[in-house]
């Protein structure tokens, strides 16, 4: 008898579209080349929306075809030009202005239109960042994580998302956790309810089962279930391979566990993030 997740909420799945992430640092696009394609496959087949958030240094690795053949299922986001240095808000304005400008760039030329839709390389958004979106005219940020909280050498803060509501909200450019008057959307990403600080997503449910990832379901309670996914954790990746023990464990390159998890939200709706900044203006005009 299949296990249920009653249907009270809304599903979105949004793929961080990015270099494979390896110890050695080469750059290598397998998740990109082999995984996203399979994954694509399922969700196409199944009339599932998705993000699909690009990284610059990467774009011309991404597949057209994924947002040519049917635009009405994806959604076209930036996730920043690379992740090094990483961190957007520990980087002087015009170095973050530039970092997003050429990621956006390259995006546009790669898909013939621009994204709309941003998340920073590491959930590293600050206010400077959202008021850069506002001038580029994105729509969408999705780099809030609630909860999360980095620190380098335990000692220096990286990140520190604590306190941010967990629906959509427009953030205030002096403390982007709070509401505010700014022109973005945020749509924070889902905590994950049994891993403090940790993002709700595919790999967990690579890692932990479909028993585990529908507990966590359960739990969440903001208002949509933003689903995060990383390119790299659609490959399986072998003992030999240049990547860490927990990069194994959340790598899979076939898409069954997903497929169990989405035959177990009976009743969900699935939106992506157009579909979530067009409901949410509604409802701020109303």
């Amino acid at each position: 008898m299949k296990t249920r997740v009653a249907g009270i909420k809304s599903f979105c799945f949004s793929i961080d579209a990015e270099r494979d992430y390896r110890t050695d640092r080469k750059l290598t696009v397998r998740g990109l080349t082999e995984g996203l394609p399979l994954f694509f496959d399922f969700l196409k087949s199944h009339g599932i929306p998705f993000d699909v958030m690009g990284s610059g240094e990467v774009a011309e690795h991404l597949p057209r075809e994924i947002l040519e053949t049917r635009e009405d299922l994806a959604a076209l986001g930036c996730h920043g030009y690379s992740h090094s240095p990483g961190y957007l808000n520990h980087m002087r304005l015009s170095e973050k202005e530039a970092e997003i400008s050429r990621a956006t760039d390259v995006l546009k030329e790669r898909f013939g239109r621009p994204p709309r839709h941003f998340r920073a390389p590491n959930f590293s958004l600050d206010g400077e960042t959202v008021d850069i979106l506002g001038r580029l005219g994105y729509l969408v940020d999705s780099s809030v994580l609630p909860g999360r909280y980095v620190r380098r050498w335990r000692l220096i803060p990286l990140v520190d998302q604590r306190g941010a509501p967990q629906d959509p909200y427009t953030p205030d450019s002096n403390d982007f956790r709070r509401p505010g008057q700014s022109r973005i959307l945020e749509v924070p990403v889902t905590p994950n309810p049994l891993a403090a600080g940790a993002p709700l997503g595919l790999g967990f449910l690579h890692s932990e089962g479909v028993s585990s990832c529908l507990s966590a379901l359960r739990q969440t309670t903001g208002r949509y279930v933003v689903f995060l996914a990383h390119t790299w954790e659609m490959v399986t990746w072998l003992p030999s391979d240049p990547v860490r023990p927990w990069v194994l464990a959340v790598g899979r390159g076939k898409p069954d566990r997903l497929e169990e998890l989405v035959s177990a939200l009976d009743g969900w709706e699935f939106l992506n993030l157009d579909r979530i900044e067009a409901r949410e203006k509604i409802a701020r005009a109303g």
